[in-house]
């Protein structure tokens, strides 16, 4: 599969497994159930980029003589990428708060911690699936289609502001440093896995935290 063909899949791939728990949950009038099929249908796109990940015969210059290009620095590099991300995180929060004087409350993470608190295997959905497939289609597919034409950098930027909006949770900046951020790791090892290690991490240990808090 060419690169183009494979980077549109991804991302018809992910816009089906938005849509498919919002129309359920609109035909159903249950929310539980909207939550159900959010659980089947991100745990199926996570599979199904996953396997077509195999069949991209087209390289992608990101991909190509990359800093460390061993398995083993791909994953010890995503797992640094946790702490690195935790830190960014914390740093763009405070510029939020101080300059922007943006509220530190996130609309996002609220609304998926009382989902949780509900139906606790909804953190597969998102400590592993989701970022499988925001990984996917925001660094592999995007950077790896625009990097083969333009510079990693320019490219870089188009995908961190497209996963800034595509949460839309206000924000923005932060999700832009996030992006900007996995899209580094991943240029480092050539192995979108890096940027898979180090997304779920922080998604896992932010909202392990946050459950602490909340039932506190």
């Amino acid at each position: 599969m060419k690169r183009v063909p494979y980077a549109i899949l991804n991302v018809g791939i992910y816009f089906v497994v938005q849509m498919v728990p919002v129309v359920y949950m609109l035909a159903t009038g249950s929310q539980k159930a909207g939550v159900n099929a959010t659980l089947i249908s991100f745990l199926v796109g996570a599979l199904l980029m996953v396997f077509f990940s195999t069949h991209l015969k087209e390289p992608l210059a990101v991909e190509q003589k990359p800093r460390f290009p061993s398995v083993g620095a791909a994953i010890g590099v995503g797992a640094i990428g946790i702490l690195v991300l935790l830190f960014v995180q914390g740093i763009v929060s405070n510029i939020e708060i101080v300059f922007l004087h943006e509220s530190v409350d996130s609309q996002n993470t609220d609304a998926i911690l009382k989902i949780i608190q509900a139906n606790w295997l909804f953190t597969l959905t998102t400590a592993i699936c989701a970022p499988i497939m925001e990984e996917f289609v925001f660094r592999r597919s995007i950077i790896g289609v625009f990097g083969n034409r333009i510079n990693f950098w320019l490219a870089a930027t188009l995908s961190s502001i497209l996963f800034a909006f595509i949460h839309m949770d206000g924000h923005l900046l932060l999700y832009f440093a996030m992006g900007m951020t996995l899209s580094i790791l991943y240029r480092l090892t050539g192995r979108i896995w890096t940027s898979i290690i180090a997304h779920a991490g922080m998604n896992a240990f932010v909202v392990l935290v946050q459950l602490l808090l909340f039932v506190h």
